[in-house]
């Protein structure tokens, strides 16, 4: 039930890095979304509605605040990891600092995203025209953990 993950394996980087770095093996991973624990208050799965929101459905155009993230930030993300693998020594730590990045990364997204606009109608119910926020419980509900 995960909108996505991003899997954080820069192989280059990690077999370079295996055996000197505490904890990292070539399994290590981070995933960065939605998981089954996020649930709106009627139940419905904080996942399923980013998915609707980042595909698009019949009723809701797509708004790629994930995609838009990633694409915008991968490069910045992978850099990262292997300046700080080598600078810690640890990739439990590394893993959790690149999981803020990518999370906070996410949620900058969410804030930003305003295209295609909100229809009149939702605005109006809303009372607010931007496109991903509503309750603001989709953004709060960004999250990583490490594999």
């Amino acid at each position: 039930n995960q909108l996505n993950k991003i899997d954080l394996q820069p192989k280059a980087v990690i077999k370079e890095l295996q055996e000197n770095i505490k904890g990292l093996t070539s399994k290590a991973s981070l995933k960065v979304g939605f998981f089954e624990s996020s649930k709106y208050d009627n139940g419905t799965y904080v996942a399923e509605v980013a998915r609707d929101n980042e595909f698009g459905t019949l009723k809701i155009p797509p708004r790629p605040f994930f995609r838009n993230a990633t694409d915008e930030n991968t490069k910045k993300w992978v850099d990262f990891l292997g300046r700080d693998l080598v600078n810690t020594n640890d990739a439990g730590i590394s893993y959790n600092r690149l999981g803020e990045m990518a999370r906070g990364d996410i949620v900058e997204s969410i804030t930003k995203l305003n295209t295609p606009p909100n229809a009149q109608r939702t605005i109006e119910q809303k009372g607010s025209s931007n496109p991903l926020i509503d309750t603001g419980f989709l953004r709060a509900n960004v999250t990583f953990k490490v594999d």
